[in-house]
């Protein structure tokens, strides 16, 4: 199932690529799957000869969502496609009787006296109700909700956004627009915070965050498109059909980041969907995009990752990573790190190790196949008999550690493995005992696999624990400031240990004080558990525009049947959006 919505007539601000960006995805769903039911609504500049129930009227983009929901399976899977100018507008919150902002789709409406704008709460609670039935749901919106003012210096650049508008009393919404659960607690570190974009069964990107600016342009083809539009589809022509939404997203940031940077999108939602496809059990997350400009290949991740000087990768297109091709049967390019940033590096080929002449392309996918020593985690391995030359001890081109053998006593460890008679323990570098480890029985044929996976699992959390800027930038630093408070009113600007009780609140208060540039927050729970998350849950990267600031809160609750749990929570600030996505971590267990 498919609903294309594209909107160019605008009479005080017509856009002049919005229909043409549905009927190019129209065009690729026909060319690509059968037995697609697609339904396009469309308002072209000229109305003349337009079917008023294909024009993108609040009421028919309502039928057409309800009819969706009414005649669609369990499984099947639903795309939407929206193309068109985004509003920001004030409503009056139900539930505590404060104004706030809304996001709403800007549509056709012929008739005067009725609504022109479905706001986003109604379409959130719609794309629910589809999750709820089992339908496999993902969402472009090519627009924008900041509401403000062209930028002077990029002449061809047409912004997708209306000016803010008078507010909408919530009370005048459909029935479908109940209030959002925003407050629902979840085990560990998890932001509370008003609003709409948290979906959990479905998955969205947006042409940019709502501080921020979308717009259409002329493209290699000499038509104007909406940039979000255009590198969507250039990204399913790049690769095969069955690839994740995510991966797709990441395609998208590398091809913004070639040539379009004054853009920024954004992915909200569930990484598991794929593109007219099934949920994927594990999409691949751990490997990282890379972008080719000006002759040059770069690597999305720099020292803010970890990554070190010649440190190595494999090169593949990204559907052979989630696909379950055989590497051999698929085109692979082994390149080196010859220089790092801050937030991406330079990649070197190495000739003499290439198994193929293919030319790297924006939205590949690397793989980390080497690793300097600099910040690997060692691990120290104290197995009994033959357990010890089985292949765990020279294990040296773990991704995030290096083993150490029980010889080497002069040397410090982060994590030690030793066998005590039937079972392993794992201790950390004070050699405590690792609480809320699984038990691993050192016998049978699937023992090493474990092991190798529980230690690898380990490494990374500690890694990704110990990973900090040694050397900030002064200026960057002064241009912004983080703190977190707590219940009882203490505050802390730094590193701390704080006690507190089950389901209490933490405030993390954050401001920027440039006047011009945008910052960006990643920001991560680390359980005791061994667990890595993003505390947005279902979104990545928090916008701080200029000169501006906002309170974020936090609750904290203990695990089922524990009596105390402990967290780390991990601020990333970054001068651009930055993905850490190959460090999540489920539970151990």
């Amino acid at each position: 199932w498919a609903l294309l919505v594209g909107v160019d007539f605008y009479k005080d601000q017509p856009l002049r690529g919005a229909v043409r960006d549905v009927n190019v995805m129209k065009a690729y769903l026909e060319s690509h799957y059968k037995s697609v039911d697609i339904k396009v609504l469309t308002a072209p500049m000229d109305l003349a000869s337009a079917d008023q129930f294909l024009l993108p009227t609040r009421g028919n983009l309502i039928s057409a969502l309800e009819r969706t929901t009414d005649k669609a399976q369990t499984g099947d899977f639903v795309h939407i496609h929206y193309s068109g100018h985004g509003v920001s507008t004030p409503v009056l919150s139900q539930s505590s009787n404060e104004e706030v902002r809304e996001l709403a789709l800007d549509l056709y409406e012929h008739d005067s006296n009725q609504s022109a704008r479905l706001l986003g709460s109604d379409l959130v609670h719609r794309l629910k109700a589809m999750g709820d039935k089992g339908l496999v749901v993902t969402l472009v919106l090519d627009c924008c909700f900041s509401g403000s003012v062209r930028r002077k210096d990029y002449k061809d650049f047409r912004i997708r956004t209306r000016s803010k508008d008078g507010g909408i009393n919530t009370s005048s919404r459909d029935s479908m627009s109940s209030s959002l659960n925003s407050s629902e607690i979840l085990r560990g570190a998890q932001v509370r915070e008003r609003g709409l974009l948290h979906p959990e069964k479905y998955a969205i990107i947006t042409a940019c965050d709502v501080h921020e600016e979308a717009g259409e342009d002329s493209f290699e083809d000499r038509k104007v498109h909406g940039a979000l539009s255009f590198m969507l589809d250039t990204a399913l022509r790049s690769h095969s059909t069955n690839i994740s939404f995510y991966s797709l997203f990441q395609d998208i940031v590398s091809q913004f980041d070639e040539k379009y940077p004054r853009q920024k999108p954004k992915f909200f939602g569930n990484h598991r969907a794929s593109f007219f496809g099934r949920l994927m059990w594990k999409p691949d997350l751990s490997s990282v995009c890379v972008f080719s400009t000006d002759g040059g290949i770069y690597l999305e991740a720099g020292a803010a990752h970890g990554v070190e000087l010649d440190d190595e990768y494999t090169v593949h297109p990204p559907s052979s990573l989630e696909s379950g091709q055989n590497f051999e049967e698929t085109p692979e390019i082994r390149a080196m790190v010859t220089e790092v940033r801050g937030l991406n590096s330079t990649l070197n080929i190495k000739g003499a190790e290439s198994r193929t002449s293919r030319p790297i392309k924006t939205g590949w996918k690397a793989k980390v196949v080497k690793r300097g020593s600099l910040h690997k985690i060692p691990v120290r391995i104290d197995l009994e008999g033959n357990l010890a030359n089985q292949g765990v001890i020279t294990a040296d081109d773990r991704q995030f550690w290096y083993p150490i053998s029980s010889l080497q006593e002069d040397q410090s460890c982060a994590i030690t493995v030793q066998q005590i008679s039937d079972r392993i323990e794992f201790l950390d570098g004070q050699h405590h005992e690792l609480p809320h480890v699984p038990p691993i029985v050192p016998f049978g044929a699937s023992f090493l696999s474990e092991l190798t996976a529980q230690i690898d699992h380990l490494a990374t959390y500690t890694f990704f624990s110990r990973l900090h800027n040694p050397d900030p930038d002064p200026k960057f630093s002064e241009s912004f400031s983080i703190s977190l408070k707590a219940a009882n009113g203490v505050s802390f600007h730094d590193k701390a240990f704080t006690n507190h009780n089950d389901e209490e609140e933490l405030k993390l208060s954050v401001l920027n004080t440039s006047p011009s540039d945008p910052l960006y927050l990643s920001i991560f729970s680390l359980s005791d558990e061994y667990e890595v998350e993003n505390i947005y849950h279902t979104e990545q990267v928090k916008t701080m525009p200029r000169k501006s600031s906002r309170t974020l809160h936090i609750g904290i609750t203990i695990t089922d049947g524990f009596s105390k749990s402990e967290d780390t929570i991990k601020v990333f600030v970054t001068s651009r959006p930055t993905l850490f996505a190959q460090f999540w971590l489920p539970k151990l267990s």
